[in-house]
């Protein structure tokens, strides 16, 4: 496999696939500095995204970044700090979403120093664009994402159970195909074989997705589900919006020596190539030695708290000004679903502030519970209070 799919970004309160436009880029490799002793570094979790504070750029911060082992490069920079420290500009990258769609040209700007963790990074290309828009997805705001080439030499070990980062020296043993697996030498991302009700499929391992485990269509079309997958939400990128769709496998899911048994599948259909992302993740403690090409996955001994349950809410983040926010659908199983809520209804009000009112609020609103939304159908005004579990 020569190439990575690239991972949609999601719809703001879809609930169903939030991620990331990816940026494909090849630049110089950041001058990276050698690990020489371990060192564990705290992160906090925005649902099962990875956010990492403290991080230092140019001399100025403390910043927020996001960390996504799904990032080609050394990383990214939001807007905000560009303008904030003038970073300058030296070129530009194409950004789509893998699927042959639309490209879109972001600016690529210079850091000179990246510090965290006693590790200073020097040199290096970042894409930049807004990362904060309509509230960052509900994960707050960053500043920036680490992307995967800042950890090239020795290991990195996610371990979302005991909250912290792990940067050490050293290799991983030679894959077995059971405790410690090969990663694909060509991928620009990390990249796993798994097998999916008896077929093989290579899949990105992928913080920066809150999704759990996604295949593309023509993936799908091989695999054998319990029942016809179902519309879970939309998601839109560079190329526009796309509809994700849900199932359980029939069969089961091997990673290693792990099973899962008939886990259930989201299907992006540009997809290339699987996802494994941090819904799926936050229940292992991954270890990635990529100068060697391998990946140990074990399963946590303290999980992580699932992720805040969502509305289901599916409409496009508001871009200012809007008085109403059509619904362009519900997830399936969704509070939203629950009380009676469809597409084609319109949302005028959530807990009696107007939609034109609510300004960057609405992240807030989408978290707090019970959430009155005043909504209009067929020309008739009405409410309908939903709550969170």
């Amino acid at each position: 496999m020569k190439s990575a799919a690239v991972i949609a970004a999601a719809l703001l309160m879809s609930g169903a696939w939030p991620g990331l436009v990816r940026a494909q880029i090849a630049p110089a490799p950041p001058h990276a500095p050698t690990v020489r002793r371990a060192v564990e570094i705290p992160i906090t979790l925005a649902g099962t995204q990875i956010l990492v504070d403290g991080v230092r750029v140019n001399g100025r911060g403390p910043y927020r970044f996001l960390l996504d082992t799904g990032a080609q490069g050394a990383g990214r920079a939001d807007i905000g700090l560009v303008q904030a420290l003038s970073l300058p500009r030296v070129g530009t990258a194409g950004a789509s979403d893998g699927g042959g769609g639309a490209r879109r040209e972001l600016a690529v700007h210079r850091i000179e120093t990246l510090e965290f963790a006693g590790l200073v990074f020097h040199d290096l290309d970042v894409v930049s664009r807004d990362y904060n828009a309509g509230g960052g997805g509900g994960r707050g705001p960053i500043d920036g994402v680490l992307g995967i080439d800042l950890f090239r030499d020795g290991l990195l070990t996610l371990d979302y159970g005991r909250g912290v980062l792990r940067i050490e020296p050293g290799a991983l043993p030679e894959a077995d195909g059971r405790a410690v697996l090969a990663l694909d030498p060509d991928a620009p991302v990390p990249t796993v074989e798994i097998g999916l009700g008896g077929q093989t499929v290579w899949a990105h391992i992928d913080t920066g997705s809150m999704g759990g485990i996604a295949v593309g269509q023509t993936t799908a079309d091989a695999l054998v589900f319990a029942a016809p997958p179902v519309t879970a939400g939309q998601a839109r990128t560079v190329s526009g919006a796309f509809e994700v769709r849900q199932g359980r496998l029939a069969g089961d899911m091997t990673l290693g020596a792990q099973t899962f048994v008939r886990p259930t599948i989201s299907i992006v259909p540009h997809f290339r190539v699987g996802n494994l992302g941090g819904d799926f993740l936050r229940g292992q403690v991954t270890t990635l030695d990529l100068a060697g090409h391998r990946v140990r996955f074990t399963p946590s001994a303290a999980p992580a708290a699932p992720p805040p349950r969502r509305y289901g809410l599916m409409m496009n983040p508001p871009s200012g000004g809007e008085s109403e926010l059509p619904l362009r659908g519900v997830a399936p199983g969704s509070p939203a679903e629950a009380g009676g809520l469809r597409a084609g209804d319109v949302i005028v009000s959530l807990n009696g502030v107007p939609v034109g009112a609510l300004g960057d609020r609405l992240p807030g609103f989408m978290r707090a519970t019970p959430l009155v939304v005043g909504f209009t159908r067929d020309g008739a005004r009405r409410e309908v209070t939903l709550k969170l579990d």
